[in-house]
């Protein structure tokens, strides 16, 4: 029919907060993982999947948000682990690598 597909590709990424220690992050280092990702993987983020966010965790939200355009903002999304199975299957899952290692 003369139509051409475009192959697009992004990435998803799943941050798990379950264990992650409570500490006070600031702007530059949210400014430097955003740096990271748009110089590492420029227009290839497809989404984040933010999973075991709690309350305590709202005032690290609060400036990081103030760094990000509506349309980052709006490739984030705040899920439990049973969404997180309704979103992406497991068998599609890359082992990611703890920070604490």
């Amino acid at each position: 029919d003369g139509d051409t597909l475009t192959l697009i590709s992004q990435i998803s990424i799943i941050i798990d907060i379950a264990k992650a220690p409570f500490v006070p992050i600031d702007s530059a280092l949210m400014q430097s993982l955003k740096n990271i990702t748009n110089s590492r993987f420029p227009g290839y983020i497809g989404s984040v999947y933010i999973v075991n966010f709690g309350w305590m965790y709202q005032g690290i939200w609060q400036v990081a948000k103030l760094l990000l355009s509506e349309h980052a903002k709006a490739r984030i999304s705040f899920i439990d682990s049973k969404e997180l199975d309704e979103v992406i299957n497991k068998d599609d899952l890359l082992r990611g690598i703890s920070i604490n290692q």
